[in-house]
């Protein structure tokens, strides 16, 4: 996850436009963050969803990592368009 940030973060500062690189970060790393927070959470048991551990807002903050900057729906639908070269169709 981390290195697909660093080489989406490099080709954005080398003024190098890839929205297939960022997408596929942003979908990987996003879901990955709900995976492990939950995960996490459900480790701690009941105890996991208080706000006395940050394992809750972490939670929260993954969920809402996923809407920002395109859905994930959106983030794949420009991935896959990119890999065949065409647009996909829209329903």
């Amino acid at each position: 996850a981390r290195m697909l940030i660093y080489r989406a973060a490099s080709h954005a500062q080398n003024a190098i436009t890839d929205r297939y690189e960022s997408s596929v970060a942003k979908v990987f790393v996003s879901e990955m963050a709900i995976r492990v927070t939950s995960e996490a959470i459900q480790l701690c048991g009941a105890q996991g969803y208080g706000r006395h551990l940050p394992l809750e807002r972490m939670f929260r903050d993954a969920r809402a990592f996923t809407l920002a900057g395109g859905s994930a729906e959106i983030q794949r639908l420009g991935v896959a368009t990119t890999l065949l070269g065409r647009s996909l169709p829209q329903h």
